[in-house]
């Protein structure tokens, strides 16, 4: 007579065969968040001195605490901090509420629409973030970009490299690349969310506008935590974007300007690499005390069914003319794919033109195509001065 397992010990067995299934994603863990973390912590309670006059050997000392205090007093480093969380304050938010609207316009929309704006939408965020920042450079440079002069024809003199304007530069590039991925997270949300909820209320007479704003938006609050826990998280950590935009303008953005910017300086221009550890470790701190708390969230059909209806302002239950609300819809979308694919499609124009021609405003547009040169000379064994 063959022998059969329990239930229990097949239960066991079966949850033992998926959990090897998560061993790849444990070990990588491990050594790439783990290992790091343990390394850090190690390195910032040490510290590196010279003997004599600064000219012997250098001895690696048990430092204790000593680290931790002096960034605790580096004024430049906190100084940095508030530059950062100033920019999280104001941008953060915006960003949240473009993403919302650029969702709600999409499941607004009829689904054939949906899906032939939802790859434009993306496309920021598919683009790597130098050469997204490269982009936004060329964009607002004055000899090579279209902005400066098309502002300049509004009569509004734009330095985008100015200290005024510098975090409005880094908060729309910021922008342009969080929004679709946001919006994105937000958007399949709302796909969850059962269409009978939506139906029951047209029926009752909810206008589109009312719907989006006593339905909706309290079902993706869940979304809204994630985003904004990931949005907080990068932008304290926001890096390369100062960094590249410091080759324009050393002046506005100088080697301490970002917390992550004064950590990389004493890391690798200064050679502190325990004082940069100990920072790294403070801004861990700050980033983990300034996250959201996490809070058990309900299911979204009893939200749906038990919350109280707030009190409708007047004409809110009123529906608007439906072809009127379409174009709304359509005209939101088109406006943020243009946002989304221009800069883009100015890459792509650049790129089939030469260098004299680039940096020739008025020739951008009308040079002779030379896209198969540049991409020859990618590939060349010696890079030529005339592409």
């Amino acid at each position: 007579m063959a022998l059969t397992a329990s239930p229990k010990a097949w239960r066991r067995t079966a949850a033992l065969q998926g959990a090897t299934f998560t061993i790849p994603f444990f070990l990588g863990f491990v050594l790439f968040s783990v290992v790091p973390i343990v390394l850090a912590l190690r390195e910032s309670v040490f510290t590196e001195k010279s003997s004599g006059l600064g000219f012997g050997p250098k001895t690696v000392e048990f430092a204790g605490p000593d680290n931790f205090l002096r960034g605790v007093a580096d004024a430049k480093f906190w100084a940095g901090m508030g530059r950062v969380g100033l920019f999280a304050a104001i941008s953060i938010p915006l960003i949240q509420i473009v993403s919302v609207v650029m969702a709600l316009l999409l499941d607004a929309a009829s689904r054939r629409v949906a899906a032939r704006f939802r790859l434009p939408l993306l496309i920021p965020y598919m683009i790597p973030g130098i050469v997204a920042t490269l982009i936004w450079i060329y964009l607002y440079s004055p000899d090579v970009g279209p902005l400066a002069p098309f502002f300049a024809l509004l009569g509004i003199d734009a330095d985008f490299y100015s200290g005024e304007l510098i975090w409005v530069s880094i908060g729309n590039l910021v922008a342009w690349g969080a929004i679709g991925f946001n919006m994105l997270i937000v958007y399949a949300d709302l796909q969850s969310v059962p269409r009978e909820i939506f139906e029951s209320a047209r029926v009752d007479g909810a206008s589109e506008p009312r719907i989006a704003w006593s339905i909706k938006v309290p079902m993706i609050r869940r979304s809204l935590v994630l985003t904004t826990v990931l949005s907080i998280i990068g932008t304290l950590q926001i890096f390369s974007d100062p960094m590249l935009f410091r080759s324009m303008t050393p002046e506005t953005i100088t080697r301490d300007f970002t917390p992550i910017m004064a950590i990389y300086d004493w890391a690798f221009a200064q050679g502190d690499f325990n004082y940069a550890a100990a920072l790294s470790v403070i801004l861990a701190l700050v980033v983990g005390r300034l996250l959201p708390p996490h809070r058990q969230g309900t299911h979204l059909m009893t939200t749906a069914t038990t919350a109280k209806r707030p009190a409708a302002p007047a004409g809110w239950h009123t529906r608007p003319n439906e072809a009127r609300t379409k174009v709304a819809v359509i005209a939101g979308l088109v406006a943020f794919t243009v946002y989304s694919v221009a800069p883009v499609w100015w890459l792509v124009v650049a790129a089939t033109k030469s260098q004299s021609d680039l940096y020739t405003t008025n020739a951008l547009w009308s040079a002779e195509f030379r896209l198969w040169d540049n991409l020859r000379g990618l590939f060349s064994p010696t890079r030529t001065g005339s592409s």
